[in-house]
């Protein structure tokens, strides 16, 4: 497969697993968190087929020292501070292991059809719980 198809594919699965996620949770239901709470992505499984999940990070993963400060592109960084010396280190990356994942769906992009794999109710969900992702 050409690498523009690969966009394409990506692109069109994506518009699929929006719509759908939109579908079973309207904008108008979505908490005041939602948007700034949540990231989404996905991969490609198989020919057509794409798996995307909507996910979120509990603010229990962080550590001792650290904190989240306000990025300049709108977003957060992972600020570490050093608790006998007070010197500042950025993390430009950190994969927390515990990722809540609120919805997760399965795209066929041949068949144009979105198959929910896990969708959390939104309303048992606490914003003030999760680690702010953007602005």
């Amino acid at each position: 497969m050409e690498k523009k198809n690969v966009g394409r594919d990506f692109e069109d699965a994506l518009r699929l697993f929006l719509d759908g996620f939109i579908e079973a949770h309207p904008k108008k239901t979505w908490p005041s968190w939602f948007k700034t709470c949540t990231t989404y992505g996905g991969h490609k499984e198989a020919d057509h087929h794409w798996r995307f999940s909507f996910t979120a990070i509990p603010t229990s993963v962080l550590g001792p020292g650290d904190s989240w400060e306000a990025a300049k592109n709108g977003g957060y960084v992972l600020v570490r501070t050093d608790m006998e010396t007070g010197e500042k280190r950025y993390v430009i990356s950190n994969a927390p292991s515990d990722v809540i994942t609120i919805f997760e769906a399965i795209v066929d992009i041949a068949m144009k059809t979105v198959l929910i794999v896990s969708d959390r109710d939104l309303g048992t969900i606490n914003g003030d719980d999760l680690l702010p992702l953007q602005r």
